[in-house]
């Protein structure tokens, strides 16, 4: 998985409607977590994959 990113629970004794649970547990707070996890494992998998790629063409020029 390239975003696995463990947010904090959020517990509630009830849950009205979908206002409620909107206005309680806005989408943001789960939102940058994600996007940072992402963004940081995205960038990790494309430098070993660049890594990997180099020295498969070093190999190939030799």
């Amino acid at each position: 998985m390239l975003a696995s990113v463990k947010t904090p629970d959020l517990k509630s004794d009830k849950c009205e409607d979908y206002a409620y649970f909107v206005k309680n547990f806005p989408a943001e707070i789960l939102a940058e977590p994600f996007r940072k996890e992402i963004f940081e494992n995205t960038s990790g998998l494309i430098e070993k994959e660049m890594g990997k790629y180099e020295k498969a063409m070093k190999k190939k020029k030799s």
